[in-house]
């Protein structure tokens, strides 16, 4: 299994409108702020991750920002993994398991806040993200290695405010900037990421 040398970063730039007849949806009481929960998947780059490059995610975050401010802020944690169970080598087969945990702060502009339910946003912030790999005969013997790395993301979405209390939603999230090393190759944990959100205002 190789973890090859990779300089990239993704960048991108995500910005989600709302067609002009989806602003005539009737408006819920606006409430500054939400707890999220995301699932979804991610990809990461397959030249250093392959053949778990494909992760399943789970997160949470917390966003406020109120009906007459400018900009708000969220905090948010995601956890993904992803595992291949027989994989070759020149020692027999292996299950290797890739995953990543993130904690992650930035800012947030929720856009049509109190003329519909509908509520496309944009936001990017810093973060720091753990990534290992990790590898197991069937014997139970192998070898683990991990890093951590500062990266930054960008990401965009559009909500929908099923009641006063509840939203549900889909999230686009890109990371970039990251710089890890495992088993003595230097690589990135570098993604794309969509995400189904279920929300609660408060």
């Amino acid at each position: 299994m190789r973890f090859p040398a990779l300089a990239s970063v993704l960048i991108f730039a995500s910005c989600a409108s709302a067609p002009a007849a989806l602003q005539d949806a009737s408006p819920v009481p606006y409430r500054s702020s939400h707890l999220d929960l995301h699932l979804g998947g991610r990809a990461l780059d397959k030249d250093d991750w392959d053949p778990v490059e494909d992760q399943g995610t789970i997160g949470i975050d917390f966003v406020h920002e109120g009906l007459d401010s400018a900009i708000g802020f969220e905090v948010a944690f995601f956890a993904s993994r992803d595992k291949e169970e027989d994989e070759p080598s020149p020692t027999g087969p292996f299950d290797i398991t890739g995953e990543t945990q993130e904690l992650s702060v930035g800012v947030r502009k929720t856009f049509m806040k109190d003329t519909s339910r509908f509520h496309p946003y944009v936001g990017g912030g810093l973060a720091a993200i753990r990534a290992q790999f990790r590898g197991e005969d069937s014997g139970g013997s192998g070898a683990s290695d991990d890093d951590t790395s500062g990266a930054i993301y960008v990401h965009g979405g559009l909500e929908y405010d099923v009641g006063p209390a509840f939203l549900i939603g889909v999230d686009l999230r890109l990371l970039g900037g990251s710089d890890i090393t495992l088993f003595g190759e230097d690589g990135t944990a570098n993604y794309g990421q969509i995400t189904f959100v279920v929300g609660c205002r408060f």
